[in-house]
């Protein structure tokens, strides 16, 4: 286990979000299995806008020891709760910005369960978009919850029947959405945050959508939350 690098308190709810740094001594080798081992097949019923493939259970466990304490502390998860994975998988950022769908082109949530978490792990080097952290304007929303959900989605609609539909990675010029804070994309970099706070990839098109695992936007994501 080690301690987070920094931690961020975003937007008026001062949501706390770690970073970590360097995570792990071998990143190059987890990006060495994704380009020889992983499985990546097209997302395109997904909310993410290019290809996925299953992660090693052992990765996925390493990483979970190396920030999990951390998270505990920061968000007062009790000792005795348990953890339980949803999901885990590589990604890489490939879908033309021009064949995006309305959920793709604007920021989003992963879950509205309480004491949910996402872990985001940036893999490949190179010069690619960061993260950004947003507020929805009509609803003043920074996290979705299940109490505010159907809220959300209905100012989403409304917004959407009055302005038109956004149209590729637009996410920070879209009027809809205030960008509260952006984490510059660095290869071994891991953000922890919870998995209602609404965010998106910064991609920029031009350098983001290579489609591989060699030289593409590699991401690893492992989504978990605690249970009594």
């Amino acid at each position: 286990m080690r301690n987070f690098d920094r931690k961020l308190t975003v937007g008026t709810e001062q949501t706390s979000v770690l970073i970590f740094d360097d995570l792990l001594p071998f990143y190059r080798e987890v990006a060495d299995y994704a380009i020889e081992h992983g499985v990546f097949e097209d997302q395109s019923k997904d909310a993410f806008p290019g290809f996925k493939a299953s992660i090693p259970e052992n990765l996925a466990k390493i990483v979970l020891g190396q920030t999990v304490p951390a998270l505990r502390q920061t968000y007062a998860i009790p000792a005795a709760a348990k953890i339980g994975v949803s999901s885990a998988f590589f990604g890489i950022v490939a879908k033309p910005a021009a064949h995006l769908d309305a959920n793709q082109s604007r920021p989003h949530y992963d879950h509205t369960q309480a004491n949910s978490f996402a872990i985001l792990l940036y893999i490949n080097d190179g010069d690619f978009g960061g993260t950004g952290f947003f507020k929805h304007r009509p609803t003043g929303y920074e996290i979705i919850t299940a109490e505010n959900k159907a809220a959300y989605h209905q100012a989403v609609d409304a917004y959407l029947d009055a302005h038109g539909i956004p149209q590729g990675y637009s996410m920070i010029e879209d009027g809809q959405y205030e960008l509260l804070e952006a984490i510059p994309y660095q290869a071994n970099r891991a953000l922890v945050y919870p998995s209602g706070l609404l965010h998106s990839g910064l991609i920029t098109p031009a350098t983001d959508l290579d489609g591989t695992a060699k030289d593409g936007r590699l991401t690893c994501s492992i989504f978990l939350h605690f249970q009594d």
